[in-house]
């Protein structure tokens, strides 16, 4: 039995406020919270990342923000003060019906009474609920059904919920029946208007989330909510995700190409930025997308885990840690493959971490198998030594050298060599020298 709600909710264009906002040009101070939300246009290799400010008043602004300004320890939820310049209309693709703010400064508001929730803690089991979103003149793809959602997201052998819960260690999943009605929560909406080429998810998110309601649905149950779009829309990315989760979260995916792109995004509810490479290893990533041993990268497309940097910022090591190991002399290390699972009595570690001198990155050496139950990496990847460079938090992984037998990273700067002496199916011994 499906669940399948239909519901006809009609949009209302307000142009008179619309276009008296875009009128006026101010500066002002405005106290709200902070949204983060990021746009994968796969295709073109590229992201954009914007900023959304909600203010006290329920008014809601894109952030221009300045080059100079961190943005790593920004938080979504956090309160913050803003001070800038409204302007008019956006060109961006999100909320096309925002006012623009050009940022001066930003000012976190530090209150006891509001505290931002955190989900690093082992064991979690995360609220989502999934949404098949049609309009009056674009309907979701005819592939893309309430029963395939359910193998891809749950029941699948190779299913979002069951890499998540393989990457993890057990310790966090998706929940497929919330409100405990014995079927997965998956509920087709429809919404009777017509979008033409407009784009402007956060309105068919609102609309969709309130046509449920109407129709019995808690959505205050869910802490992800996912919205899976037709892919006629005028929208250039093929999904979108706030970055982090603290009360509740949003992902959108117009391609349904394939089920790991739903990984990905939910990857950004999880805080996870994107896999890239970076060869030279000058810090600057040539392909943001390029790493194909983690779902953050080029690994939408095929079932890969979540690499071992992004364990490490969710603290998923911590329960398993006879599986990793710091270096930090000279030493001969045998190495597990990652995809073997963190079997107790298994004497190899499947992780080196190796701390890099004046700098807070590490890097982070695995051992990997072709796809291999039911995860693994891209054939150009199996049977070999994956470095990966990466600091702490919300910032990007990237892949340094991809090593077989005889080949070595060499960082002069750091004194730092890492060498493949061989390898067999399930392991490789790695020399790690540090200094000369």
């Amino acid at each position: 039995m499906k669940k399948v709600l239909s519901a006809r909710i009609r949009q209302v264009s307000i142009v008179f406020l619309c276009g008296l906002f875009s009128s006026l040009s101010f500066s002002e101070v405005m106290t709200g919270t902070l949204d983060i939300v990021i746009e994968d246009y796969f295709l073109e290799e590229r992201s954009k990342t914007e900023y959304y400010l909600t203010t006290t008043e329920a008014r809601r602004f894109r952030l221009a923000l300045p080059k100079t300004l961190a943005t790593q320890e920004f938080i979504r939820g956090m309160a913050v003060t803003i001070e800038g310049t409204v302007r008019g209309h956006p060109s961006g693709k999100v909320s096309s019906s925002l006012q623009v703010i050009d940022v001066i400064s930003v000012h976190r508001v530090f209150s006891e009474s509001r505290q931002i929730k955190k989900h690093n803690s082992a064991n979690e089991n995360r609220k989502l609920v999934t949404f098949l979103v049609s309009f009056r003149d674009k309907a979701i793809d005819l592939f893309t059904n309430v029963d395939k959602a359910d193998v891809d997201l749950f029941t699948g052998v190779k299913s979002v919920n069951n890499l998540v819960w393989k990457s993890s260690f057990e310790q966090l999943k998706f929940e497929r029946d919330v409100d405990n009605d014995g079927m997965a929560d998956i509920f087709e909406i429809y919404l009777d208007y017509d979008i033409g080429d407009t784009c402007d998810a956060y309105q068919w998110a609102r609309d969709t989330e309130q046509a449920a309601a109407n129709l019995g649905v808690d959505i205050s149950l869910y802490q992800h909510r996912l919205f899976l779009v037709p892919e006629s829309i005028g929208c250039g990315w093929g999904g979108i995700a706030n970055v982090g989760c603290q009360n509740y979260c949003r992902a959108w995916v117009r391609w349904h190409k394939s089920p790991f792109i739903y990984a990905h995004e939910l990857g950004h509810n999880l805080d996870f930025q994107h896999a890239g490479v970076d060869f030279n290893n000058d810090g600057v990533i040539e392909n943001e997308y390029g790493d194909q041993s983690g779902i953050m990268g080029a690994g939408q497309w095929y079932p890969h885990e979540i690499n071992a940097p992004h364990r490490i910022q969710k603290h998923w090591y911590d329960t398993v840690p006879n599986i990793v190991k710091e270096v930090s002399s000279t030493s001969v290390e045998t190495l597990t493959a990652m995809q073997k699972g963190p079997f107790l009595d298994d004497p190899n570690v499947q992780l080196l971490t190796i701390p890099i001198p004046n700098n807070n990155e590490k890097y982070y050496v695995t051992y990997h198998l072709p796809y291999y139950s039911p995860f693994g990496v891209e054939r150009k990847y199996a049977h070999y030594v994956l470095v990966h460079r990466y600091s702490t938090g919300k910032t990007k992984t990237r892949l340094v050298a991809v090593l077989g037998p005889g080949e070595i990273l060499s960082d002069l700067s750091n004194q730092i060599y890492i060498e493949v002496l061989s390898n067999d199916f399930l392991s490789a011994d790695v020399q790690v020298t540090i200094g000369q």
